[in-house]
């Protein structure tokens, strides 16, 4: 078995470029349509984001508000704060949705002696000790839409239609302290060769300076919250995720707080290290209620003899027993939440890193004499389905997919959307489900106040046995795998259906491409006609602002920097009509108007509901501003109307008049003979023709797509 990093996925693979000047070179090759503007904004943006991050600031400047939060995301160093071997550490934030929040912990290994903390020597590193460079972090930083792509996360971060998190806020918690986000303890390591390092487990502290940062921006406003993580950071998200959600219940006791717990590729089967000191500094000590043995405790879950024996484990400890005990502490922070809080578990059945430290941590912390290397390594597969079973069954907020194969972390990955596995759950069912929607349907649930179930259980247990009584597994480690009704198979790209366990075809739902949908078809409640609101403001060419219902055929409005041209047409004035559009913030603008109203953005035409945070849109005087926000708003007044080069600046943004309505290309052919018979000045007969009012026309030409092409 390989070790070291190649068996560990960094968030941040993706990143290769070395210097701000490479960065703007490789900007320009993801962006081959950047404008001039566009490209001076980068070279501005980049080299602040680095002059930034040099410079570490206290935990008592970092923004106060929503508000003063920068680019679309923005990443923060704080002095105190470092990776493993003392290098810079830092978070990110993306705001979108202040009502809705992602918190997500990254993975990358741990190390719990000199063997696997020290660099150097003979010693081969199986922890992520450093994070990507600054120069790298400031491009992530100002990049318009690829922040996440090129930091390698994908899944649950994409701009999908049928992503239930897309448009959420997201702290992004990296991770380089190799104490799976649990550690608060500096740590001197001797290693084989003979030399020292000293190790900052400072993962506790890190992720808890992030959290409450976040915290302290969204406390008045979530109302939606997942808190994922995967591999190393999904042994973070319990405690983390308690930490906040307890201070969000007590900030807010009227409230309720839909809340999702999803752990990635961190089954537990695992040993935890006893020089990471977990039970004497860190979330650990504020999460858990003081007991006799550890009165210092600060907590409000009460930990049990089984919990406290696996956080602190002796030579003389199983891996049984280990396993057992952080399966325990994981249930017991579901059933602390029991209303508002659903756990998810996500894992495959062989998974080869899982299975590494599987061994490595029997091994060289337990010391198990049961786990040699030849049949702990079996340990894994044999006991992830009864553990997974064991927890839906004890706990009614509870539930597990488990797919076949050795991936490490799906979440994060784009295999997120074509994976299909079982669903393991209290009722015993076995639903097969694509992890995607399975995710989807629980983050979108609708809370009940009377009931703890989870969204996909026909019935649960109305009580729950005491996790300290619950039984463990009790074959040893080694024991060769029983026969069970184990999960289908990963499911191929091209695939659109998996085999149930009894081997019934269950058809996918169709997974809808946001570059291909029809954004009146994607989206029920905003299929009104694309329009303007009444109260946008074209600006006319002597200067002057014009409400959209007070504008008319003839009128010269402005339709770019410095360029005025006239309105021949309306294909919608409807003053008393009443819809649903979006709002869409920059820096310093915001427009109006609905879902499938396009606007020029990246050398294509974008569907209104199909721009996000992050992209550039260009403003009257000819800058580029981001997208900071968007959301949906109910508005009075419908007003399409056209200019020759269908271009129009409403709201100080550069807009379009073509939508969703009509294909931009063929709509250009349309409108070129009620064009032109106003240029000649002659009544337009032919006017209702075309696109007033779903014209004839209209209603059978093709539609446009939520991406077009420039026209």
């Amino acid at each position: 078995m390989t070790t070291g990093r190649g068996l560990l996925l960094t968030w941040a693979a993706a990143l290769v470029i070395a210097s701000p000047a490479a960065s703007l070179k490789r900007f320009d090759e993801w962006m081959p349509d950047i404008t001039p503007a566009e490209r001076q904004w980068a070279q501005s943006c980049t080299r602040e984001q680095i002059e930034r991050l040099s410079n570490p600031v206290e935990a008592d400047q970092l923004p106060k508000s929503l508000e003063d939060v920068g680019s679309p995301i923005e990443f923060y160093s704080v002095r105190g704060h470092q990776c493993a071997l003392n290098s810079t550490w830092y978070f990110g934030l993306a705001v979108r949705d202040p009502t809705k929040l992602l918190i997500y912990l990254v993975g990358g290994g741990a190390c719990f002696n000199g063997a696997t903390c020290c660099p150097g020597g003979n010693e081969t590193a199986i922890y992520i000790q450093d994070l990507p460079d600054i120069n790298q972090v400031a491009l992530v930083s100002c990049l318009p839409t690829l922040q996440f792509d090129l930091s390698g996360l994908f899944g649950i971060f994409d701009d999908r239609t049928d992503n239930a998190v897309a448009n959420y806020s997201v702290l992004l918690v990296p991770y380089c302290t190799g104490d799976v986000h649990l550690g608060n303890v500096s740590v001197e390591y001797q290693a084989t060769n003979g030399s020292t390092c000293t190790v900052q487990h400072q993962g506790s502290s890190n992720t808890g300076l992030a959290m409450d940062f976040a915290f302290d921006l969204f406390k008045d406003t979530v109302t939606e919250l997942v808190v994922a993580g995967g591999s190393a950071g999904g042994y973070g998200v319990p405690a983390h995720g308690a930490k906040f959600l307890n201070a969000l219940q007590t900030e807010r006791p009227d409230d309720r707080i839909k809340t999702t717990f999803l752990v990635d590729a961190a089954a537990g089967v695992v040993a935890v290290a006893p020089s990471w000191q977990v039970t004497e500094k860190g979330v650990t000590t504020e999460v858990l209620a003081p007991t006799d043995d550890f009165p210092d405790f600060t907590g409000f879950i009460e930990p049990g003899v089984p919990v406290l024996g696996g956080l602190v484990p002796t030579t003389q400890s199983s891996l049984n027993e280990s396993t057992e005990a952080l399966r325990l502490f994981r249930e017991r922070v579901a059933l602390a939440f029991p209303q508002d809080l659903l756990m998810l578990e996500v894992s495959s059945t062989e998974d080869n890193s899982q299975i590494f430290f599987t061994v490595a941590t029997a091994q060289g912390i337990l010391e198990d004499p049961e786990c040699d290397p030849a049949n702990c390594s079996l340990a894994y597969p044999r006991l992830i389905e009864p553990i997974l079973e064991s927890s839906a069954q004890r706990v009614p907020n509870y539930e597990a997919l488990l797919f076949n194969g050795t991936r490490h972390e799906l979440a994060r990955r784009a295999e997120w959307y074509t994976t299909s596995g079982v669903i393991i759950d209290g009722d015993g069912s076995r639903q097969n489900r694509s992890a995607a929607a399975w995710f989807n349907e629980a983050v979108t649930r609708e809370l009940d106040e009377a009931s703890t179930s989870s969204p996909s259980a026909t019935s649960s247990p109305t009580t729950t046995a005491s996790p300290s009584d619950a039984p463990s597994p009790s074959s040893p480690p080694g024991a060769s795998p029983g026969a069970t009704s184990g999960p289908p198979s990963e499911a191929p790209e091209q695939n659109t259906a998996s085999p149930s366990p009894s081997g019934t075809v269950i058809p996918e739902p169709e997974q809808s491409d946001p570059e291909q949908s029809d954004p009146e078809q994607s989206d029920p409640e905003q299929s009104d006609p694309v329009c303007f609101p009444a109260d946008a403001r074209v600006t006319t060419a002597d200067g002057r602002h014009r409400r959209m219902d007070e504008l008319q055929v003839g009128d010269r409005v402005l339709v770019g920097p410095g360029k005025a041209e006239t309105v021949f047409m309306f294909s919608h004035q409807h003053r008393e009509a009443r819809s649903t559009m979006v709002h869409i913030d920059t820096e310093h603008a915001a427009i109006e108007l609905s879902a499938g109203h396009y606007l020029p953005i990246r050398g294509r035409l974008l569907a209104a509901q199909a721009v996000r945070v992050g992209d550039l849109i260009t403003t009257a005087n000819g800058s580029v501003e981001h997208v900071v926000r968007s959301f949906l708003v109910q508005k009075d007044g419908l007003f399409h109307p056209h200019t020759p080069s269908g271009r129009i600046v409403v709201n100080g943004v550069v807009a379009t008049t073509y939508t969703s309505a009509v294909k931009p290309r063929l709509a250009r052919v349309l409108l070129w003979i009620p064009m032109m018979l106003h240029h000649f000045g002659v009544s337009n007969p032919v006017e209702n023709w075309f696109l007033r009012d779903n014209g004839w026309i209209a209603q059978y030409v093709p539609k446009g797509a939520a991406v077009g092409p420039c026209v």
